[in-house]
């Protein structure tokens, strides 16, 4: 017991005594003048005066209208619109995943979806839907108006 409290103290005292110059920095931690960390996927938004990754949200000025959709068999969607720029839609799902989406050709309502169509997350009025690899994969979503 009195080796291990020892060993114990020894090593405390030798970890405080280290300075913090011969401590690596991590990988992927630095961080650029704005303090994103671009190993990560951040970079600056001007617009925003925020560290963004690009593919989780959209860098725009806009003014956004935020909504969340409940959907059948107790998903979610978070969705945030920019009206005064419809270009894209960020999502956040109730599973924890978060996309930003493009805004893309429709015939009838509001349509996002990524480069390959994998995932489309479709909008008229107060409903949605999400499909993704072609397939119905949300369904029944609706927002209060």
């Amino acid at each position: 017991m009195r080796r291990s409290a020892l060993a114990l103290a020894i090593c405390a005292s030798a970890l405080a005594c280290r300075r913090a110059h011969d401590v690596p920095a991590p990988i992927g931690g630095a961080r650029d003048a704005h303090g994103c960390i671009a190993a990560a996927g951040y970079s600056w938004c001007d617009a925003r005066h925020a560290c963004l990754r690009p593919w989780e949200s959209y860098c725009t000025a806009a003014a956004p209208h935020a909504a969340r959709f409940t959907c059948e068999a107790g998903a979610t969607i978070d969705a945030t619109f920019y009206p005064d720029d419809d270009t894209f839609v960020d999502l956040v799902f109730g599973d924890g995943r978060r996309v930003s989406l493009p805004h893309a050709m429709s015939g009838s309502g509001a349509r996002y979806a990524n480069a390959d169509e994998s995932l489309v997350f479709w909008n008229k009025g107060n409903t949605a839907f999400v499909e993704e690899h072609g397939k119905t994969t949300i369904d029944g979503c609706v927002t209060p108006r």
